[in-house]
């Protein structure tokens, strides 16, 4: 085993842990009814009141774990690692959506097509597993 697998698969195990701290970063803003807390997207008006911390940290958790997943499809070089990125960048889209629509439609959607990302991650970061 070389040292760059090694660090690939710590990567994308990383990766995938972190998918799923955002996973629960988004349960707990539904949780606390709190998805309206910042009326913008993607900017933010800088005052820190009520849920605005629960809002805040879920966007900025979906920005590292996207800057990740971009990392990883860059060092896969591979079609599934672009498939996830992919996913990313629809869900954000579809998170943003969720600001200026605030409709629960939308909420669905953004909600559904999380797992659908994570399953992604996860894929990826079982195609680097010793096995």
């Amino acid at each position: 085993m070389t040292g760059e697998n090694k660090a690939l698969r710590t990567y994308a195990a990383l990766t995938a842990a972190m998918v799923v701290v955002l996973l629960l970063a988004g349960g707990l803003v539904t949780t606390t009814k709190t998805g309206d807390t910042i009326p913008t997207w993607p900017h933010w008006r800088g005052k820190i009141e009520g849920g605005t911390w629960v809002e805040w940290s879920h966007r900025a958790i979906a920005g590292v774990v996207g800057l990740m997943v971009l990392g990883l499809a860059l060092a896969l070089k591979r079609p599934l690692g672009w498939v996830a990125l992919a996913g990313v960048v629809v869900q954000a889209l579809i998170g943003g959506l969720r600001i200026y629509v605030p409709k629960a439609l939308v909420s669905i959607v953004h909600t559904t097509f999380a797992q659908l990302v994570f399953c992604a991650v996860m894929a990826v970061a079982l195609t680097q597993s010793k096995a």
